[in-house]
């Protein structure tokens, strides 16, 4: 009797371990999939970074290259600082894309702010990010008729018209 006890947990153990096998094999194929999608996943990110920074490089190339001088307003700073801009807007729709170049990297986790200088004070346009080159991109709406002028601060600069001088006041030329 205990020998036919034994050959039952022997045989329990058998079909266990199969059972277990099964279930391990089972896992291998999830994971050579999981594995897989990733791998799928990091290619469509690397194409999609690569692809980002050439639609970046051929925005900034269009908007340095332009030569339709109505849309186009050269920027730059009167106190001599040494960004420069360049802003196409369509003025049907206030649409506008702003490269700023000559400004410092922005450090981690801090940026720039673009303002318009209007009647009733200044009012913040778009926060961006200026790259190590000390390149930056803005883009967003903006009506012409209400700003008089634009400026770029650092990002925690006091935002009142009276504050100190902003880091680049930029002015059309």
């Amino acid at each position: 009797m205990v020998a036919g006890v034994a050959g039952l947990a022997v045989a329990g153990l058998l079909a266990w371990a199969i059972v277990l096998q099964v279930q391990v094999g089972d896992l291998e194929g999830d994971n050579d999939a999981l594995v897989s999608a990733l791998t799928t996943t990091e290619e469509r990110l690397s194409t999609a970074q690569v692809t980002a920074a050439e639609a970046t490089a051929n925005a900034i190339a269009a908007v340095f290259a332009s030569s339709d001088e109505s849309s186009v307003t050269r920027l730059s700073s009167p106190s001599g600082a040494a960004a420069l801009g360049r802003m196409v807007q369509d003025t049907a729709t206030g649409q506008f894309a702003l490269v700023v170049d000559g400004l410092s990297p922005s450090e981690s986790g801090t940026g720039y702010v673009l303002w318009a200088e209007t009647p009733d004070g200044p009012k913040k346009i778009a926060h961006f990010y200026v790259d190590e080159t000390g390149t930056g991109i803005v883009h967003g709406y903006l009506d012409t008729g209400e700003a008089e002028g634009l400026r770029v601060t650092h990002e925690g600069e006091p935002e009142k018209a009276d504050s100190p001088s902003p880091s680049v006041q930029l002015v059309s030329r």
